[in-house]
């Protein structure tokens, strides 16, 4: 008898596999890199026809400027950490 939880394992295991059957064989990383034929062209593409729809100039800054802040922050905080183990400087001597 199967106890509840590996009940819901199986199930779960069950449902990933029925996905896995629904999708085609083939290549994924080679579909997608690939420059003549791969989706990458096809983003591009898609994304110059929503420009009457969405206004890529508002959309890029506001992904950019918070993951621009984000890696100076992280920068900042790495150097402030480097720095403290430097003795006279970091004062942890």
């Amino acid at each position: 008898m199967l106890m509840i939880t590996e009940w819901f394992i199986e199930l779960a295991m069950g449902f990933v596999g029925w996905i896995g059957g629904l999708l085609p064989e083939g290549s994924p990383v080679e579909d997608v890199m690939d420059a003549q034929q791969g989706l990458v062209p096809e983003l591009f593409e898609f994304m110059g026809v929503l420009a009457g729809f969405i206004p890529w100039m508002v959309v890029v800054p506001i992904i950019l400027i918070p993951l621009l802040v984000w890696v100076i922050g992280f920068l900042w905080k790495t150097a402030r950490t480097v720095f403290s183990h430097v003795p006279q400087i970091g004062g942890s001597g």
